[in-house]
C-alpha cells in the first residue's frame, strides 16, 4: 500500500509540474520540482530525485529565491547523506546554511545534520 501511495504522489506531482510549467510560474514550478524530488526519493529513485532537486535549485537561483533555494539544497544534502555520499552532503548542507535565515527552524535543522555528519 505504501509503495502505491508513493507512486500516486509522484504522478500527482508530475501533473502539478506540467500545470506550473504551462502557467509560466517559475516559483511554483521550482517548488513542485522539489516536491517531486522528495516523492521520487521516497520511492527509491535517487537519481531522478537529484535531477529534480538540481532543476529546482537552478530556477530558484534564477528568480533569486534564497530561502527556498536553501530548503531544496538541504533536501539534496539530506538525500546525499542518507545515501552515504558524505562530501556531497556536507557541500549541499553548507550551501543551504548560506541561503537560510539563521533564526529559522530549517537553519537549525541543517546545522544539526552537519554536526552529525562531522
Amino acid at each position: 500500500r505504501r509503495q502505491g501511495d508513493a507512486a500516486r504522489a509522484v504522478e500527482a506531482h508530475r501533473a502539478a509540474l506540467e500545470l506550473a510549467h504551462a502557467a509560466g510560474d517559475p516559483s511554483t514550478e521550482a517548488l513542485t520540482l522539489n516536491n517531486l524530488g522528495l516523492a521520487l526519493a521516497h520511492n527509491g529513485d535517487e537519481g531522478a530525485a537529484i535531477d529534480h532537486f538540481d532543476a529546482s535549485v537552478a530556477i530558484l537561483r534564477e528568480i533569486q529565491d534564497s530561502h527556498h533555494e536553501g530548503q531544496v539544497l538541504a533536501n539534496l544534502g539530506f538525500l546525499h547523506g542518507r545515501s552515504g555520499r558524505h562530501e556531497q552532503a556536507v557541500y549541499c548542507l553548507e550551501s543551504a546554511l548560506d541561503k537560510l535565515e539563521p533564526d529559522s527552524r530549517a537553519f537549525r535543522h541543517v546545522q544539526e545534520q552537519l554536526r552529525r555528519a562531522s
